[in-house]
């Protein structure tokens, strides 16, 4: 069955389609006749010929780059006004998120010139109490600022963010080093693991190291070989995809 169907796709219509592997080579397939998928400025789903990228006039070539307004709106723009200066996207082509949640374009050269808003503050990061912080670049690098200082995010197991110092990835009995891998549990509890639990035998990390969801939504570990060991269930079933 995965290998009849094994190539799935959103129909312009929110509805998932299986497809033959082969069909995104053989012309005259579906996949070939309209195997590019974009979305238009109005969430609708649309199929286009591959060749549409290339071909001067199509739709594609027409409007090709589509970018969220600062209103969630989608919007279409020629490929080159990526570099013809004065084109909407040369004047504002960097597209952040504000502390609210705004999105706001910039111009590119902001991200350069010192003293512009984007050099000021070009790092946005988010706190641990969701709001979006913006932070000099040079912070990542000089000893004492505040990215130094707490420059690595994480996600508790409790949602909750924490920041911790760049070399306690590396410094033996740091936090980080105890328990720098977290991976999610079945139960959707996020749990840490020593970064050796990888490749030490016995360990949880390497009894089960490859998670999957299940057709139920349900978290379930596999042995690493079982990707390899012919009969076993990642063998079997190895590739694991939402059904429509």
């Amino acid at each position: 069955e995965l290998t009849r169907c094994c190539y799935l796709v959103p129909s312009s219509r929110d509805v998932a389609t299986w497809f033959h592997p082969h069909e995104m080579l053989l012309p005259g397939s579906i996949l070939t006749r309209c195997c590019y998928l974009v979305l238009s400025s109005r969430d609708v789903a649309t199929w286009f010929h591959p060749h549409e990228m290339l071909l001067p006039g199509s739709i594609l070539m027409r409007c090709c780059y589509l970018v969220p307004s600062s209103r969630d709106v989608a919007t279409w723009f020629y490929p080159h006004e990526m570099l013809l200066p004065g084109s909407i996207l040369t004047r504002c082509c960097y597209l952040v998120p504000s502390s609210r949640d705004v999105a706001t374009w910039f111009h590119p050269h902001e991200m350069l010139l010192p003293g512009s808003f984007l050099t000021r503050c070009c790092y946005l990061v988010p706190s641990s109490r969701d709001v979006a912080t913006w932070f000099y670049p040079h912070e990542m690098l000089l000893p004492g600022s505040f990215l130094m200082r707490c420059c690595y995010l994480v996600l508790s197991s409790r949602d909750v963010a924490t920041w911790f110092l760049p070399h306690e990835m590396l410094l033996p009995g740091s936090f980080l080093m105890r328990c720098c891998y977290l991976v999610p549990s079945s139960r959707d509890v996020a749990t840490w693991f020593l970064p050796h639990e990888m490749l030490l035998p016995g360990f949880i990390l390497t009894r089960c190291c490859y998670l999957v969801p299940s057709s139920r939504d349900v978290a379930t570990w596999f042995h690493p070989h079982e990707m390899l060991l012919p009969g076993s269930i990642l063998t079997r079933c190895c590739y694991l995809v939402p059904s429509s």
